[in-house]
Order: C-alpha cells, then sequence, then structure tokens
C-alpha cells in the first residue's frame, strides 16, 4: 500500500492539487484532489475491502494510531518523490457513525523539501 499512497499523492501534485481526500464511504473508497480553481476531481474509487487498508496506511505512515477511529488526528507524512523527499501535514477525521468511517486530508500546499 506504500507504493499506492506514493502514487495517489505524485498524480495529485501533477494536477498542482492544493490537497489529497480518501473518503471512505459505505460500498468504496473514493480518492479526489482539490484543484487550484478550488474544484474536486475524483481520481480513483477503491473496493470497499481495501479502503480499511489504504486509510491505514496513510495514517501509519504519518505516525497516527491506527487503532484510534474516534477521535482526530493530525501529523506530518513524507513521502519519496523524484525530486527528493517531500514533507505534508495530514489529518485524519473520522465520522462519528455506526460504521467507523474515517476521511484522510493530505494538505499539498506549502510542502517542504
Amino acid at each position: 500500500m506504500g507504493v499506492i499512497t506514493q502514487t495517489l499523492i505524485e498524480q495529485a501534485l501533477g494536477l498542482e492539487a492544493t490537497h489529497l481526500y480518501v473518503e471512505q464511504q459505505n460500498t468504496r473508497c473514493r480518492i479526489a484532489v482539490r484543484l487550484p480553481d478550488r474544484s474536486i476531481q475524483e481520481l480513483s474509487v477503491v473496493p470497499a475491502e481495501e479502503r480499511k487498508a489504504l486509510v491505514d496506511c496513510f495514517k501509519e505512515l504519518a505516525s497516527l494510531d491506527v487503532e484510534d477511529r474516534r477521535t482526530p488526528q493530525y501529523g506530518c507524512l513524507t513521502v519519496g518523490l523524484p525530486g527528493g523527499p517531500r514533507s505534508f501535514r495530514i489529518g485524519n477525521l473520522p465520522f462519528l457513525d455506526a460504521r467507523q468511517r474515517q476521511r484522510i486530508v493530505v494538505w499539498l500546499t506549502g510542502a517542504e523539501a
């Protein structure tokens, strides 16, 4: 899954996106970006059986508590990119429902080398 997270961030940066969203939904996991014109563009959809693994991978890479699905968490994610490693802020925002869904937000602006 680490390769997938890096690929998603590279795709988002290639589109000059400001944010990357990973949103767990009932039957799928939607991956979208916010573009500079403030519109949202869907990048891909991950099947329901893989959504937890993808969210957990982002949380592990940012040293967030994978088991905590009830409180918001914020951290830093460092990714090795072709131009060198870059760090991004990341947030995990839980939905307060019975399904324990989560939303990951990666802020792509103001990234450091």
